[in-house]
């Protein structure tokens, strides 16, 4: 079959084009199709990512310069030519075209996306590391504050299956003696991500707000969201202990997984070549704050 279609695109390239690559490219709203998902039942929605870029500034048909569809970011040809033509032929032997659309989909899934194309995940994990930017701040006393901003996605971070997609900070803070007086955030040797790492996800409750874990369906309610949304952020603020001694260096990375542990060791049970995903640092910055301050 697979060959049988391939012959029947390569013979009618432009009825392929005008039946389906036109309109994925130009209309974002089929997009919401599969990218808008919601419970039976409750009518909860599950996955509103359509509805998070549409509510965003990346919406903006009345200006060229500031519009990015999906298309414009997860079909483009190069993550580092986002809002530039690339031209290229979309199939061999195929015509020049000015800028040319891709079927790659990169976005959140590197892991899987690797699996068959090492320059898809390549590229998906470029992506990824367009989308936020950290900052650090002295705030009170004994304290510091992660400022998280989403400054690259038109939607939510993370976005999708998000109550199952780990995006978190990991975080240590040094001070003038080389004492580790904060780590949070860091992994087991075993791949489990401290249970007190401050995470950016969304916990889905059932009706009487009952983790629903792995069913989903059952959604009703919103457990907890701490996600960022598009041209938003979020802060996170530490205690430092009292016997800190400054000044201290604060070491902070955003990661990325598209999986947690207990689904991959659930996975591997029963296909145990499958590789664990690697976390991706997406940004990271390290800053010396040179002394505590009175809280206003």
């Amino acid at each position: 079959m697979r060959s049988f279609a391939g012959r029947l695109i390569r013979s009618h390239p432009e009825e392929h084009a005008a039946s389906l690559m036109h309109n994925i490219k130009d209309n974002p709203k089929l997009c919401a199709a599969c990218h808008e998902e919601f419970a039976p039942g409750t009518g909860a929605y599950i996955t509103d990512t359509y509805m998070e870029w549409a509510d965003s500034s990346f919406n903006a048909p009345g200006d060229p310069a500031k519009n990015r569809t999906c298309a414009d970011c997860h079909l483009h040809a190069r993550v580092d030519a986002i809002g530039k033509p690339v031209p290229g032929r979309s199939t061999d032997g195929g015509p020049l075209e000015p800028n040319v659309v891709t079927h790659q989909f990169v976005g959140a899934q590197y892991h899987l996306v690797g699996l068959r194309d090492p320059h898809a995940a390549e590229e998906t994990v470029a992506l990824l590391r367009t989308s936020a930017k950290l900052s650090i701040r002295a705030d009170g006393k004994d304290k510091v504050t992660v400022r998280v901003r989403n400054v690259g996605a038109g939607h939510r971070l993370p976005t999708g299956v998000s109550d199952f997609r780990q995006l978190w900070l990991d975080v240590t803070v040094t001070d003038a003696t080389g004492k580790t007086v904060l780590s949070s955030g860091t992994l087991d040797p075993k791949g489990h991500l401290d249970p007190h790492a401050r995470i950016f996800h969304k916990v889905l409750g059932d009706k009487d707000a009952h983790a629903v874990g792995l069913e989903f369906w059952r959604f009703g309610k919103m457990n907890e969201d701490t996600r960022i949304p598009a041209d938003g952020y979020r802060d996170e603020t530490y205690a430092l202990p009292a016997d800190t001694v400054y000044p201290v260096k604060i070491d902070a990375r955003l990661m990325f997984r598209t999986f947690p542990q207990w689904i991959t060791d659930l996975v591997q049970k029963r296909y145990p070549k499958l590789t664990s995903p690697k976390p991706v640092e997406m940004t990271a910055l390290t800053q010396t704050l040179p002394a505590s301050t009175e809280a206003n």
